[in-house]
């Protein structure tokens, strides 16, 4: 019953179309299908009928497990309640981009008062505005964004002009409270952004350069951008 169960559809067609081909064959050269040469026939048939099934459903375990295996690295790379790369992810594409020394911006940001939005509103609708500042963030034009944790996020954005970052962050921003003024009316849910150009320093370096923009915005007032390049 446990064999019968792992038989795959792919391995019965492949079962069936060598049998068909071998019978074929056979046919076209006329071998007699009687007697001793069909108990011949009936055993080669019934070998290779059972050698497809095996192959194929070895074929579909393998690539059932591939595809698990996809789903899991991607599990492991990404942030379960957003949608975007985890933290573990924004430090290995940074880097990656960075050996190539490719010209590039780097943005921190931070939701604006979100303790509060936890604890008035819950958990759940705390939740509710992450996953809408997810949504809006993978619409990012080019660059990737990442959850790093809590309501902290980053973007690497790959472009030379520091223009058009700034400009982009403003567009993100206002959809990000256009959204998530659904979700809560009576509320304004803005973010503060720092973002700083790359000037060929380790990741650590930039990193914490653009953090210190993202802390200016945040004293300055927040809900606004600050950045150099």
């Amino acid at each position: 019953m446990l064999f019968f169960t792992g038989v795959t559809q792919g391995g019965i067609l492949s079962a069936l179309v060598i049998s068909t081909s071998y019978t074929g064959i056979l046919f076209y050269q006329g071998f007699l299908f009687s007697g001793h040469e069909m108990v011949v026939y009936l055993l080669n048939i019934g070998v290779l009928f059972l050698f497809a099934i095996l192959g194929g459903t070895i074929i579909s375990r393998e690539r059932k497990h591939y595809a698990e295996r996809i789903t899991f690295e991607n599990m492991a790379k990404g942030d379960y309640l957003t949608g975007l790369y985890n933290h573990r992810t924004f430090q290995e594409h940074l880097r990656e981009l960075l050996e190539k020394n490719a010209p590039l911006f780097l943005v921190m940001s931070d939701i604006d008062n979100f303790k509060s939005i936890n604890d008035t509103y819950g958990h759940v609708t705390s939740d509710h505005v992450l996953k809408n500042i997810g949504n809006c963030l993978k619409e990012l034009p080019d660059g990737e964004a990442y959850r790093c944790g809590g309501e902290e996020f980053a973007m690497i954005i790959t472009t030379a002009s520091g223009q058009l970052v700034q400009e982009g962050i403003k567009n993100i921003s206002r959809i990000i409270e256009e959204t998530n003024r659904e979700l809560l009316p009576e509320l304004r849910v803005t973010m503060s952004f720092g973002f700083s150009r790359y000037a060929g320093e380790k990741a650590e370096s930039f990193i914490s350069r653009t953090d210190k923009k993202l802390y200016e915005a945040k004293t300055g007032g927040k809900n606004q951008v600050v950045g150099s390049g």
